[in-house]
Protein backbone atom coordinates (compact mmCIF):
# COMPACT_ATOMS: atom_id res chain seq x y z
CA UNK A 1 0.00 0.00 0.00
CA UNK A 2 1.22 3.42 -0.81
CA UNK A 3 0.71 5.86 1.37
CA UNK A 4 1.63 9.49 1.69
CA UNK A 5 -0.35 12.80 2.55
CA UNK A 6 0.42 16.12 2.97
CA UNK A 7 -0.13 18.07 6.06
CA UNK A 8 -1.34 21.63 5.40
CA UNK A 9 -1.60 22.71 9.25
CA UNK A 10 1.82 23.98 10.04
CA UNK A 11 2.46 27.49 9.96
CA UNK A 12 5.16 28.59 7.62
CA UNK A 13 7.35 30.33 9.97
CA UNK A 14 8.09 27.41 12.37
CA UNK A 15 10.20 24.84 11.94
CA UNK A 16 9.83 20.78 11.58
CA UNK A 17 13.44 19.23 12.61
CA UNK A 18 12.70 16.33 11.17
CA UNK A 19 13.11 16.43 8.15
CA UNK A 20 13.09 12.48 6.54
CA UNK A 21 9.95 12.18 8.08
CA UNK A 22 8.00 15.72 6.77
CA UNK A 23 6.08 13.90 4.73
CA UNK A 24 4.41 10.86 6.04
CA UNK A 25 4.88 8.16 4.59
CA UNK A 26 5.33 4.18 4.72
CA UNK A 27 8.13 3.18 7.64
CA UNK A 28 10.88 2.20 4.65
CA UNK A 29 13.78 3.27 7.25
CA UNK A 30 13.23 0.44 8.99
CA UNK A 31 12.32 -2.26 6.88
CA UNK A 32 15.03 -4.97 6.04
CA UNK A 33 16.94 -4.03 2.23
CA UNK A 34 15.35 -6.31 -0.40
CA UNK A 35 12.23 -6.18 1.21
CA UNK A 36 8.66 -4.75 0.08
CA UNK A 37 6.64 -3.20 1.91
CA UNK A 38 3.13 -5.12 1.88
CA UNK A 39 0.79 -3.02 4.59
CA UNK A 40 1.49 -0.44 7.44
CA UNK A 41 -0.08 0.25 10.75
CA UNK A 42 0.35 2.90 13.12
CA UNK A 43 0.89 1.06 17.05
CA UNK A 44 0.81 3.98 19.36
CA UNK A 45 1.00 7.50 18.89
CA UNK A 46 2.26 9.90 22.45
CA UNK A 47 0.67 12.70 23.33
CA UNK A 48 3.29 16.38 22.55
CA UNK A 49 5.28 16.64 25.71
CA UNK A 50 7.91 19.75 25.93
CA UNK A 51 11.03 18.49 25.13
CA UNK A 52 12.94 21.91 26.36
CA UNK A 53 12.65 25.96 26.48
CA UNK A 54 16.10 27.79 24.93
CA UNK A 55 16.74 31.90 25.06
CA UNK A 56 16.31 34.17 27.68
CA UNK A 57 14.82 37.89 28.08
CA UNK A 58 13.12 38.18 25.26
CA UNK A 59 14.53 35.71 22.78
CA UNK A 60 12.65 32.44 23.82
CA UNK A 61 11.88 29.51 21.69
CA UNK A 62 10.58 25.95 22.67
CA UNK A 63 10.55 22.46 21.52
CA UNK A 64 8.36 19.82 21.59
CA UNK A 65 7.51 16.16 20.07
CA UNK A 66 5.46 13.10 20.06
CA UNK A 67 6.21 9.85 18.94
CA UNK A 68 4.81 6.77 16.85
CA UNK A 69 5.57 3.19 16.86
CA UNK A 70 4.46 1.47 13.28
CA UNK A 71 4.52 -2.08 12.42
CA UNK A 72 4.40 -3.04 9.04
CA UNK A 73 3.94 -6.43 6.87
CA UNK A 74 6.68 -7.23 4.22
CA UNK A 75 7.65 -9.13 1.84
CA UNK A 76 11.31 -10.22 1.57
CA UNK A 77 13.18 -12.79 -0.60
CA UNK A 78 13.99 -16.05 0.75
CA UNK A 79 15.58 -19.72 -0.08
CA UNK A 80 12.14 -20.96 -1.28
CA UNK A 81 10.54 -17.60 -3.01
CA UNK A 82 9.34 -14.99 -0.94
CA UNK A 83 8.15 -14.57 2.62
CA UNK A 84 5.93 -12.53 4.71
CA UNK A 85 7.33 -10.77 8.00
CA UNK A 86 5.61 -8.56 10.43
CA UNK A 87 7.98 -6.15 11.45
CA UNK A 88 7.48 -3.46 14.85
CA UNK A 89 9.53 -0.51 14.60
CA UNK A 90 11.36 1.66 16.64
CA UNK A 91 10.22 4.68 18.49
CA UNK A 92 10.05 7.38 15.51
CA UNK A 93 10.11 11.24 17.50
CA UNK A 94 8.53 13.60 15.50
CA UNK A 95 10.33 17.31 17.17
CA UNK A 96 8.84 20.66 16.46
CA UNK A 97 10.57 23.88 17.08
CA UNK A 98 8.62 27.14 17.23
CA UNK A 99 9.72 30.88 16.34
CA UNK A 100 11.23 32.86 18.56
CA UNK A 101 9.37 35.04 21.23
CA UNK A 102 9.57 38.07 23.47
CA UNK A 103 7.92 35.42 26.20
CA UNK A 104 7.76 31.74 26.51
CA UNK A 105 4.22 31.79 27.30
CA UNK A 106 4.33 32.02 23.10
CA UNK A 107 6.90 30.06 21.95
CA UNK A 108 5.07 27.06 24.44
CA UNK A 109 1.78 28.00 22.75
CA UNK A 110 2.84 28.04 19.28
CA UNK A 111 4.31 24.64 19.91
CA UNK A 112 1.89 22.94 21.47
CA UNK A 113 -0.47 24.04 18.69
CA UNK A 114 2.25 23.01 16.05
CA UNK A 115 2.62 19.63 17.58
CA UNK A 116 -1.00 18.62 18.47
CA UNK A 117 -2.09 19.57 14.92
CA UNK A 118 0.28 17.06 13.12
CA UNK A 119 0.09 14.93 16.00
CA UNK A 120 -4.13 14.96 15.15
CA UNK A 121 -3.52 15.25 11.28
CA UNK A 122 -0.93 12.40 11.35
CA UNK A 123 -3.51 10.17 13.74
CA UNK A 124 -6.59 10.87 11.99
CA UNK A 125 -5.13 9.41 8.52
CA UNK A 126 -2.62 7.01 9.56
CA UNK A 127 -3.82 3.10 9.48
CA UNK A 128 -4.64 1.97 12.98
CA UNK A 129 -3.01 -2.05 14.10
CA UNK A 130 -6.53 -2.54 15.88
CA UNK A 131 -8.08 -3.03 12.15
CA UNK A 132 -5.10 -5.56 11.07
CA UNK A 133 -7.29 -8.92 11.22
Amino acid sequence: MAFAATLSSMPASADYDSPELGSIGAPEFFIPRGCEIEDWCLVKATSCTLVYDSGSLGNYQSTAKYSIIRRAAVLCPAWNGTERRIITGPIEEMPFRSRIFAHLHEARTEVFELCNRYRDDFVSIAPSCSTWK
